[in-house]
């Protein structure tokens, strides 16, 4: 599974947990820009936790998408 189709899943699966609104529109910014950093189109069994430090630690992180 792409990585921008996991995101859309999991978004859809908290809109239908009931979760808030303003939960759900903070998870979509910050996987969103997870997903733009890393690359829309990777394979989500290809994200390692090295993947994750860099996003976490890279100060200059911002998505023009």
């Amino acid at each position: 599974m792409k990585l921008d189709q996991a995101v859309q899943q999991f978004l859809t699966h908290q809109l239908a947990a009931g979760r808030s609104p303003h939960t759900i529109g903070a998870h979509q910014r910050d996987l969103r820009l997870l997903a733009c950093y890393l690359g829309t189109g990777r394979n989500i069994i290809a994200v390692t936790a090295a993947d994750l430090d860099a996003f976490f630690l890279d100060e200059r992180v911002t998505c023009q998408a």
